[in-house]
């Protein structure tokens, strides 16, 4: 649901609640938070027969593991380590001819033309990974379209890697994760493959492989609105209408950096963080102006119109 500015829904949390009950007894299993300004109007999980969540659960948060990754890039550049504007040819050696000036930005905003999927899947070195990636061909010229893709966020990762000198997992938790004490948020190689004997692929680096409870992403959802982790020009740019997706009845979507965007008019609406992982696991965090937040969890995977995030999220919303 997208709407104007001044026209923040009121929300009957006493029917979310009825309405979520409701769901879950047809499939839903979760958790629901909804707070408006730092008040948490509702904290509650909902259980299907076979599943059993509590208000501390942790879920995998697939894709918006991409928003920390994209907030990533943005403290390096507010430290004057990198530039959004820098081209590929600055921070990997041997980058194919057709690539050599593909931009941060156009990785940030899924514009630099990369056709592979999954390319780093399976490998761990993080050089073989990137070089993987960049010998896919191009599916357009670079800055000319629109495709969301993995592999731009998996490249970011690796940035974020050479210009820190930390790990990717590392300058997240350190800069991003530890100031507004998100203590629940880890990530998919170090809390599933800890003590399991194997390397963590780059395909759970900067586009996935983070994992989070409802609670951590209210912590995160304030710490950027009150520019805890990020200065304001670079939380206007992660929250921006980088580049135009598509057109909705109700508004036009846009895609941040790593988040989408929806304007009604000149305003900006909605700010959606979503994904879903490889094990079920589906999440959203709907931020609607002013100041409501929706933060959908489950264990699910999908229902039949998408994702039981989505679902329940738009049903307590009302579109």
């Amino acid at each position: 649901m997208a709407m104007g500015q001044n026209q923040a829904p009121r929300i009957d949390v006493v029917a979310a609640d009825r309405t979520v009950k409701a769901l879950a007894d047809s499939g839903f299993s979760g958790v629901v938070l909804i707070a408006r300004g730092d008040s948490i109007l509702l904290h509650r999980a909902y259980g299907s027969a076979n599943r059993h969540p509590n208000t501390n659960s942790k879920f995998w948060i697939g894709s918006m593991t991409k928003g920390f990754t994209a907030a990533a890039i943005l403290k390096l550049q507010e430290r004057g380590r990198l530039s959004v504007r820098d081209t590929l040819g600055k921070f990997f050696r041997d980058v194919p001819a057709d690539k050599r000036r593909i931009t941060v930005h156009e990785l940030l905003t899924h514009t630099a033309g990369m056709s592979g999927t999954g390319a780093a899947a399976g490998i761990s070195d993080r050089s073989s990974a990137v070089r993987a990636i960049l010998t896919k061909p191009l599916a357009y010229q670079p800055g000319k379209g629109y495709t969301y893709i993995n592999d731009d966020y998996q490249l970011l990762a690796a940035i974020v890697e050479i210009v820190s000198g930390k790990s990717w997992e590392d300058f997240v938790f350190s800069e991003l994760l530890k100031p507004p004490g998100m203590r629940q948020t880890g990530f998919w190689c170090r809390d599933q493959l800890r003590g399991a004997g194997r390397a963590c692929d780059w395909d759970h680096r900067g586009a996935n492989g983070m994992s989070s409870t409802a609670r951590d992403l209210l912590l995160w959802t304030r710490a950027l609105r009150t520019n805890a982790v990020l200065n304001p020009g670079s939380r206007a740019a992660l929250e921006g209408p980088q580049i135009f997706v598509r057109h909705e009845p109700a508004a036009e979507v846009y895609y941040g950096y790593g988040v989408r965007v929806y304007r009604v008019g000149n305003r900006t609406s909605e700010i959606m963080h979503s994904g879903s992982s490889d094990d079920g696991n589906t999440v959203i965090a709907r931020l609607i102006a002013p100041n409501l937040t929706v933060i959908v969890l489950s264990d699910a995977g999908f229902h039949g119109r998408g994702t039981w995030s989505s679902y329940v999220a738009q049903q307590i919303v009302g579109g």
